[in-house]
This record gives structure tokens, C-alpha cells and sequence, in this order.
């Protein structure tokens, strides 16, 4: 009995811990510019990067609202590092040992999680949902890392080992013990100012298809979707016939789209536009430069911006036909 509470325990410090590793879908051919997402942190010889620290920082705030019904304001990324990679350096114990986690062992884990927290899987769902994550990205990640860590410390770690004092004692020289063998660096650096939740949008001024110059501050009082794509990017073509019928949909609230292309030239985006038959504002962003201050590591990146400048909602990836309404449902007028 003591073993199994102990290990109910383990489980939720390490779903607390857990990272979703998925990286934002782009395709890229041709000259198109590269990308370099930037590496947070590196145990050993692995690296984490900015893309996989947002993925889970979403996660995180998605678990919070279920768990509380309050959105997660504030947000230390340093701080989840700190804590992410002492659940990344157990994890990898436990696959080097050749631990892995079935999909019955999966499921039932999962079945725990929901239940301890009182909710369904089907609330876990949405709330994974309103951040633009998946079931299968959150139990392919974060329930199975939690799998495997049990079973490792289960079988290797605690074998033999009957008392809870024991057992801590065990847990506390093996992760010591890991700890010191390992290198850990922590290589995130905070931006002067980025996008973040909740916050004002940074504001910038780019040229749109027709020469103008066109700023984000001067569509204050409405509604703005920031979206960074580029022409080679098939997540981005696949979520353009979404955000124009949205734009036809919800003129009467004065939707704005800003849709920010990442240094290609007009023979590129021209065309493109006209095959999807796009009538917001495409915006020229030629130096890159607002695609770096809005920390944009990978394509696409769309911000929901309030009437008021403020930021409700950043999807990091392609967003869904099906999400986005309730993503608009948070910056248009009630």
C-alpha cells in the first residue's frame, strides 16, 4: 500500500514536470531563410529548444485551467527549465535502460490523471485544445514519460526497498547521484521585450502589398490576428482559407488580419495571394526584423490581439479550422 502511494505521489510531481517535445510543423525547400531555433537548455548531448519549452509552457497552461478554471497569467521560463530538466534527465535513465511504456500502461495512466483531478478526458481534451495541443501530443509525451519514470524507479531504483524512509533515501542518492554525472546547461535568455501573454503586443510598422505603410497601434480599439507565414510553409497555406473566411465573417466587429510574410519579395507572395484569393492586410516584414522581436522560431505564429492591444492568445503552429473561433471568441467585441 505505502509503495503504491508513494508512486501516485511520484506520478503528479512528474506530469508537473513533464515536456511536450513536438516542434512546430514547417516545410521548407528551395532559399527559403533558415530558421534557428534557439537551444534553452542541453543535458548533456541533448538539446531542448525555445519551439519545445512554448509547447510545454501551453501544456502547462492547460493543465492549470483544468485544474482550476483560471487562466495561468504569469509564466517564469527559466524557472520551468530549472524543473524540466531534472523529469527530461530521469526520463532518459529510464529509456537508456530500455523502459518503455505500452498503450494499455498509457491508458491507464491517463485514467489516473483525469481522476485525481476530477475531471473527464474529455475536459482534458478541450482544455488542451484552447491551446492548440492534442490528446495524442499530451499522452505520447507527458503521460508516457511518466510511465516509463515509474517503471524505472519501481524496478531499478526502489527494488528491494519495502519502507517509505527507505524508499526517499533511495530517490534522493540515485537522482544525487545522476545529477552529478550529468551536465546540465541552462542557455535561456530572456528577450528585452517579446510577446507575452496577456500583455501588450509590441507594436511595429511594415509595407503591405500596395507600398503603405501600415502600424499595428493604429488598429487599436479593434480586433487583430498577427499571423507570421511565408510562401514554403504548408501549415501556412493550410490555415489561409481559414483566416480569410473569418475576415469575411466577422467584418461587422472589425476584424483586422495582419498577416506578416517573413522576408520573401513579391514574385513569391503576390501569387500566392491571388491563388487563395486573401483580401486582408499581407504585410512585408523584408529584414526580419518584427519576425525576431516576436520571437518567432517557427512557422506559422499567430497572436489574438484584444481592442485594447493586449495579447489573449498565442498558437504557436498551425491553427485549426475547428479552434478558431474560440480563439476570436477572446478578443471580439461580446
Amino acid at each position: 500500500m505505502m509503495q503504491v502511494i508513494y508512486l501516485s505521489a511520484l506520478m503528479i510531481f512528474i506530469v508537473s514536470l513533464s515536456a511536450c517535445t513536438g516542434q512546430t510543423d514547417a516545410t521548407k525547400s528551395g532559399s527559403q531563410p533558415e530558421f534557428r531555433d534557439p537551444v534553452v537548455a542541453r543535458i548533456n548531448d541533448t538539446e531542448f529548444t525555445q519551439s519545445q519549452l512554448e509547447h510545454e509552457l501551453a501544456i502547462d497552461r492547460a493543465v492549470h485551467w483544468l485544474t482550476t478554471g483560471q487562466e495561468l497569467l504569469r509564466q517564469d521560463p527559466e524557472e520551468k527549465l530549472e524543473r524540466l530538466t531534472t523529469a527530461l534527465l530521469i526520463d532518459q535513465e529510464a529509456r537508456d535502460a530500455g523502459i518503455s511504456a505500452s498503450e494499455d500502461e498509457v491508458a491507464k495512466t491517463l485514467t489516473v490523471f483525469v481522476e485525481e483531478r476530477n475531471v473527464s478526458v474529455e475536459m482534458l481534451e478541450n482544455a488542451l485544445r484552447a491551446q492548440g495541443l492534442t490528446l495524442d501530443e499530451f499522452t505520447e509525451t507527458v503521460v508516457a514519460r511518466t510511465v516509463r519514470t515509474e517503471k524505472y524507479i519501481t524496478d531499478v531504483v526502489m527494488a528491494g526497498v519495502e519502507t517509505p524512509a527507505e524508499q526517499q533515501e533511495n530517490l534522493a542518492a540515485w537522482l544525487a547521484d545522476i545529477q552529478k554525472n550529468t551536465t546540465v546547461e541552462i542557455l535561456y535568455e530572456p528577450p528585452e521585450e517579446a510577446p507575452v501573454l496577456n500583455a501588450v503586443a509590441p507594436d511595429f510598422t511594415l509595407t503591405n502589398l500596395a507600398g503603405e505603410a501600415v502600424s499595428l497601434s493604429q488598429f487599436r480599439g479593434k480586433p487583430v490576428v498577427i499571423n507570421f507565414w511565408a510562401t514554403w510553409c504548408v501549415p501556412c497555406r493550410r490555415e489561409m482559407p481559414a483566416f480569410q473566411q473569418a475576415f469575411e465573417t466577422y467584418q461587422a466587429d472589425d476584424l483586422v488580419i495582419l498577416a506578416i510574410n517573413m522576408e520573401e519579395d513579391a514574385t513569391l507572395v503576390e501569387p500566392f495571394v491571388d491563388e487563395l484569393g486573401l483580401d486582408f492586410e499581407i504585410l512585408y516584414d523584408e529584414d526580419g526584423q518584427v519576425t525576431k522581436e516576436y520571437q518567432v522560431t517557427g512557422l506559422p505564429r499567430t497572436l489574438f490581439v484584444d481592442p485594447q492591444g493586449v495579447i489573449r492568445h498565442i498558437q504557436v503552429g498551425e491553427v485549426q479550422d475547428v479552434l478558431l473561433d474560440g480563439f476570436l471568441n477572446r478578443i471580439l467585441p461580446e
